[in-house]
């Protein structure tokens, strides 16, 4: 049992029956169990998918960012941020970090990828260049 598991839950409960009162208790156990930034930016995710708290899914997502700590969190991060709440802003600071904290080419590889959903070309050049160093 973990918040992966009460997240899917959540989302199955509003898919298959529109029952939000299940899907609110599935994500509030959710919260109790989210333990690391992929959790959190899940469990952000999925209050928005499930029932539109885009406040609970800004609570989710500044926890997650306190304990992200390594590129592949920051990206995810910066991903969640872009396709949740449409916040390009926070997406960008979160893409900022991730080639900050980058240690492997594969890391570069993702940089890439956030940089091209961010629109920024030039980045997403210069990180896949250094990804083939």
């Amino acid at each position: 049992e973990d918040s992966w598991d009460w997240g899917s839950c959540a989302l199955s409960w509003m898919t298959c029956f529109n029952d939000e009162e299940a899907a609110l208790r599935c994500l509030q156990k959710a919260d109790l169990l989210a333990s690391n930034s992929y959790e959190w930016g899940a469990l952000a995710a999925a209050w928005v998918e499930c029932l539109n708290d885009r406040g609970k899914a800004l609570v989710c997502l500044r926890i997650a960012e306190a304990t992200a700590d390594d590129s592949g969190q920051w990206m995810e991060l910066s991903r969640v941020w872009i396709h949740c709440l449409d916040d390009r802003a926070n997406a960008r600071r979160c893409a900022e970090k991730a080639e900050k904290a980058v240690e492997t080419p594969h890391d570069w590889g993702g940089c890439a990828i956030a940089w091209d959903v961010l629109g920024d070309k030039v980045r997403a050049d210069r990180c896949r260049q250094r990804a083939k160093e």
